[in-house]
């Protein structure tokens, strides 16, 4: 907690002097995106790429998907101690600014070796559960579902299980109605397959 409140407060940044426009604040706080990245390095690692289990990588994730979500952290709509609390010290430029930079990334390079026979349940389980719909070939299909190839499989097995155990909440209720009642092997089987997608 104590290093969550600290992260937190180093977000208070200056904003737009008085009398600036919107555009004024929107360049501001682009020039201001690398210092706020540097910022979320320790959680989510230098270029987006995390190396903190059960956090996930940001670089090559949508815009659209990634602004979405800040914007969910500052309503409460999605939980986190650590996230809710940055999330709301951003002015809309500065969640907009920070969200071109992490999308304009390199997506992250497939991990360790797969498992075959995961992978190839995974891929009968991704087919059967209709996530192909709009997480196809582990690219989002529309700009506000998340690219799930050559994310952290640990993310991806925890965001699962929350989805099904309706301990986090996605728009529609799409995620809990696909994990509905999923057994666990099924879990680890998806989530193995969608991280070492290409």
């Amino acid at each position: 907690m104590l290093r969550a409140a600290g992260i937190a407060a180093s977000f208070l940044l200056p904003s737009a002097p008085l009398g600036a426009t919107e555009t004024d604040a929107l360049t501001e706080a682009d020039a201001l995106a690398g210092e706020l990245a540097q910022q979320c390095a320790s959680c989510h690692g230098e270029k987006g790429i995390s190396l903190v289990e059960g956090v996930p990588s940001l670089a090559g994730q949508p815009e659209a998907y990634l602004t979405r979500q800040l914007d969910r952290f500052r309503a409460g709509q999605r939980s986190s101690t650590t996230m809710q609390p940055i999330a709301s010290r951003l002015s809309e430029s500065q969640t907009t600014a920070l969200a071109k930079h992490y999308a304009r990334m390199p997506v992250p390079q497939i991990p360790n070796p797969a498992d075959s026979e995961l992978m190839a349940k995974g891929q009968t389980l991704a087919a059967s559960r209709v996530c192909d719909g709009c997480h196809r070939g582990g690219a989002a299909t529309h700009e506000l579902v998340p690219r799930l190839a050559g994310q952290r499989e640990d993310y991806l097995r925890a965001a699962l299980f929350a989805y099904r155990d309706r301990e986090r909440a996605s728009p529609e209720g799409v995620m809990a109605a696909a994990t509905d009642r999923m057994p666990d092997e099924h879990i680890r089987a998806l989530a193995h397959f969608f991280s070492h997608l290409p």
